[in-house]
């Protein structure tokens, strides 16, 4: 999967987590709703202007678009990949321990 792609499910991923919708996302980052839709399909990889404009209104580092799974053979899988992450990183230490060992029970 290009960079393109993944760096478009990483937004999705992290706007839904913030319960914004295309609309609202592009007019708080000044660009159009096409222009966000087209970063989310991995039709077009944003400047870094628009990067760090959406680090800025979502409250993540610019990296966060760039962490991603090299495993993530699909955009399905890297969109899963992606929700894991974000909800883990809001979980107590202790809760993060305890789906820690759900998750390699489950991966055997």
């Amino acid at each position: 999967m290009d960079l393109r792609k993944q760096v478009g499910i990483r937004l999705k991923a992290i706007r839904q987590d913030k319960q914004l919708s295309q609309a609202a996302l592009a007019e708080r980052i000044d660009r159009t709703v096409d222009a966000v839709s087209a970063i989310e399909r991995g039709k077009s990889l944003p400047g870094y202007e628009t990067l760090e404009r959406l680090a800025t209104t979502l409250s993540v580092p610019v990296t966060e678009f760039f962490s991603f799974q090299q495993t993530a053979t699909s955009p399905r899988r890297a969109q899963l990949i992606a929700e894991i992450h974000l909800a883990l990183g809001k979980l107590s230490d202790k809760d993060l321990a305890r789906a820690t060992d759900i998750i390699k029970t489950l991966a055997g």
